[in-house]
């Protein structure tokens, strides 16, 4: 499971998240892929700017990320756009 911490100011992002975990490369792996991210050696952790939450979301899934729920409001709700109703 990843640990996501919202930051007041990042050191490399102004509006930004910290995410740390332990050691796990597939963690590190998808962390890579993320295209706007820093790894801060001291905090042996990742910050992202937030524009890359819902990238980080449907990586890992919501169900491994432990953060403030406020912060997934409006990244996880399911779509419905693809179904089509019965008419009565």
């Amino acid at each position: 499971m990843i640990k996501l911490e919202k930051l007041e100011k990042g050191e490399f992002f102004e509006d930004a998240f910290l995410v740390s975990y332990r050691y796990n490369k597939d963690y590190l792996n998808k962390m890579r892929s993320l295209k706007y991210k820093r790894y801060v050696p001291n905090k042996k952790a990742w910050e992202i700017p937030s524009s890359e939450l819902k990238h980080l979301v449907d990586l890992f899934g919501v169900d491994d990320i432990n953060v403030n729920a406020k912060y997934l409001e409006g990244l996880v709700a399911v779509s419905y756009t693809h179904l089509t109703l019965p008419t009565t």
